[in-house]
This record gives structure tokens, C-alpha cells and sequence, in this order.
């Protein structure tokens, strides 16, 4: 039995990703009219920023060079994270994760909201699903600014990650010894995270200690309005 290439092994991963997500979308709004409507709105958010991420896998998987990031525009960094935290908190709760945060108003930049949503939501999951199931399960989010830039962190409790394999967590595919034994993933995220921020003339960068925690910083440039 031969090992698919990573290429078609993202295409497949995507395609039978997108399937189900369109089919959870179309029943949200069939019962959008019984339901409260905020909740509605955030599942239909979610779905839109799994969406984007299977978009990017696909487009990653027919190229082999990655994505493009077009239809840029002005707009408050700080609001769209702010509705996004509406979702994470809700999350939050349910799984026992105390959530802090510290988010300056009026950051505007320059990009595709969209993208930013799903930067900001994996870096978010990425905390939750490494927290421990026993002790502090804590995360920090913060948005500051810092001069011409803004400073946008996440910072959790959770398993950690080795020194020695910081430098290799934004490869294709890989995965940390400690990410491997405590849940499942393909190795993706974080590197399609970073081709995001870059193409929005951004940096991040991980700070991390195993067994202790990660803080995840990512710079962005501010945009005068």
C-alpha cells in the first residue's frame, strides 16, 4: 500500500470537508426562524471560517504554491475580533477554559476580514485543544497597539511545546511530539496561518515552554483611516 502525497492527501481532506460543512449551512437556515437569531449567526460564522480554511487546503492542494490574498479593504480589527470572541466565549464556557482579554478599540488595517477571522479562530482552537485536561485551563487574548503596528496574542496554559521543535511548528504537515500524543490534526494550521499573516504584511512569531504554556504573537500594520 503506497502513502498518498500530501498534495491529494489535502484535496481529499478538503473535498469531503466542504460537503458537510454547505449541508450544515443550508439546515442552519431552515431553522434560523425557530431559533435565536444570534446563535444562528455565529454557528453561520464558524461554518464561513471552516469554509475559508477548506478553500485555502483546496487551492493549496491544486496549485502546490498556496493562495492569493485579493479583495483587500479597510476595516476595525479590534470589532471583528470582538464578535469573533461572542463565539469563543460560548465555546469557552462549555469546555471549562476561562478566557482573558485586553482589546484595544479602533485598530484598522488593511486586508480581507475574512482571512483575519480565520487566523484568529485558529490560533483560538489551537489554545483549546492543547490545554490539559487537569489543571489551569486559562487563555489571554490581546490586541494592542505598538507604534505603527498592532500586536494581536494568544496565550494559553496548555501542554506546550519542545524547544527543539519550535522552529519547525510552521512546516506543511508537522506536529510536535506532545501535539501528537494529546489530540489529533494534520499538521496544517499554523502553516496556512502564517502564508495568511504574511500576505497581509505581517509577522508571527511562538514563544513556548513545555508543560507550561504557549503565546502566540502576530504583528500587523496599521492603516491611518
Amino acid at each position: 500500500m503506497t502513502t498518498p502525497e500530501p498534495t491529494n492527501l489535502v484535496y481529499d481532506v478538503a473535498h469531503d470537508l466542504q460537503t458537510p460543512l454547505t449541508a450544515l449551512k443550508a439546515q442552519l437556515s431552515l431553522i434560523t426562524k425557530t431559533r435565536r437569531a444570534d446563535e444562528i449567526k455565529a454557528c453561520h460564522e464558524i461554518i464561513d471560517s471552516m469554509s475559508s480554511m477548506v478553500s485555502d487546503l483546496l487551492a493549496y492542494a491544486r496549485s502546490g504554491t498556496g493562495f492569493e490574498i485579493i479583495n483587500r479593504k479597510q476595516f476595525d480589527l479590534s470589532a471583528r475580533i470582538m464578535e469573533a470572541l461572542d463565539y469563543v466565549e460560548t465555546v469557552a464556557r462549555s469546555c471549562r477554559v476561562k478566557i482573558t482579554t485586553n482589546i484595544q478599540p479602533r485598530i484598522i488595517i488593511d486586508g480581507v476580514p475574512g482571512k483575519i477571522d480565520e487566523v484568529f479562530l485558529n490560533l483560538v482552537s489551537n489554545s483549546m485543544k492543547y490545554l490539559t485536561v487537569s489543571g489551569p485551563r486559562n487563555i489571554s487574548i490581546s490586541l494592542t497597539r505598538t507604534g505603527e503596528n498592532c500586536c494581536l496574542s494568544v496565550e494559553d496554559t496548555g501542554i506546550g511545546i519542545p524547544n527543539d521543535e519550535l522552529e519547525h511548528v510552521f512546516t506543511r504537515f508537522y506536529r510536535t511530539r506532545p501535539a501528537t500524543q494529546h489530540a489529533s490534526g494534520s499538521g496544517l494550521g499554523l502553516a496556512i496561518t502564517k502564508k495568511i499573516v504574511e500576505l497581509h504584511g505581517g509577522t508571527i512569531t511562538i514563544e513556548s515552554t513545555e508543560g507550561v504554556g504557549t503565546k502566540v504573537k502576530i504583528t500587523l500594520p496599521i492603516t491611518e483611516s
